[in-house]
């Protein structure tokens, strides 16, 4: 399996951002807005949409995850509702939903190996010896 792309901003910070390779690419786009909770959601439903939220790096969920994540937190919400019940219909109804979850989860970094592949927005590092050289350059 090939190496994960690099986000546009990756490759202009490396320095290996090309035009003619990269610049048909989305990803560089900053994601917009937060996911709105819809109304209708149960408590348990609420509980864990707030729960999802607050986890995550701000700036990692979007407005256009919103569907995602309803889907995860059903998902999840009807999966820990059948745990429960115990008969044979209802233990594969479960692992049915654990599987809709954990599909859902991996889309918005709920995995252990899903949140190690999200690359966070970071805010600029201030370097002082940077700006030091830069206006000793600018005064010559």
């Amino acid at each position: 399996m090939g190496r994960p792309a690099k986000t546009i901003c990756q490759h202009r910070l490396e320095g290996t951002y090309r035009p003619d390779r990269h610049g048909e690419r989305l990803d560089g786009l900053a994601p917009v807005g937060k996911p709105k909770k819809p109304p209708g959601l149960s408590e348990s439903e609420r509980k864990m949409w707030n729960f999802v939220v607050r986890s995550l790096p701000s700036g990692v969920l979007s407005a256009a995850d919103t569907f995602v994540l309803i889907g995860a937190v059903r998902w999840f919400c009807r999966w820990s509702r059948l745990m429960g019940v115990g008969d044979y219909k209802a233990t594969c109804q479960a692992a049915a939903a654990w599987k809709g979850f954990m599909s859902a989860a991996g889309q918005l970094g709920l995995s252990p190996q899903s949140r190690a592949k999200i690359k966070a927005p970071m805010a600029p590092i201030k370097d002082p010896m940077s700006d030091l050289l830069r206006s000793i350059a600018e005064n010559n």
